[in-house]
């Protein structure tokens, strides 16, 4: 009988991740993070389309590769928005400069993006200052981290 029921698990399992949307690795990363900070009753309110939806509208599961090309690319987006005294420190050019630019030019992007002559060493300061999870998580600033079928997934919070 108990075997049975084990069967029967597996089985409506599987039936439930067939339906998924997006990748089932994902949509059990998210149930993890839920479990494991405090949100038990999950299970109970919410079903598998449900968090199937909120993966790519209310939260970012990705692999650390994908977390770490799209922080660049947002740092890349948004280099017009750092403090003057970081990218004077990346670019040898006075604060004052920048002071100008952001206060003067709706569009300063580009520009201050040219004046970086170690972008990646940019990047990676920027985040190892103030995290992925600052950058990726509008909602809160955090990065979470779990672990499914031995692929590590970093969660963030978007809405």
């Amino acid at each position: 009988m108990k075997a049975d029921i084990e069967k029967m698990k597996e089985s409506l399992w599987n039936h439930q991740l067939d339906k998924l949307g997006c990748d089932e690795e994902r949509v059990i990363a998210l149930f993890h993070y839920y479990n494991y900070n405090g949100n038990q009753d999950m299970y109970d309110w919410c079903d598998w389309e449900d968090v199937d939806n909120m993966v790519g509208e209310d939260y970012l599961v990705l692999t650390d590769e994908e977390a770490d090309d799209m922080v660049r690319e947002y740092i890349e987006d948004s280099v017009w928005a750092f403090t003057p005294s970081f990218l004077s420190s990346y670019t040898g050019i006075d604060e004052e400069v920048f002071k100008v630019l952001q206060e003067k030019y709706e569009d300063a992007n580009t520009a201050i993006r040219s004046m970086i002559h170690e972008f990646d060493d940019f990047v990676d300061d920027a985040v190892r200052t103030d995290g992925r999870g600052h950058f990726l998580s509008p909602y809160d600033g955090k990065e979470h981290e779990v672990t499914v079928y031995n692929t590590t997934y970093y969660i963030y919070r978007v809405n």
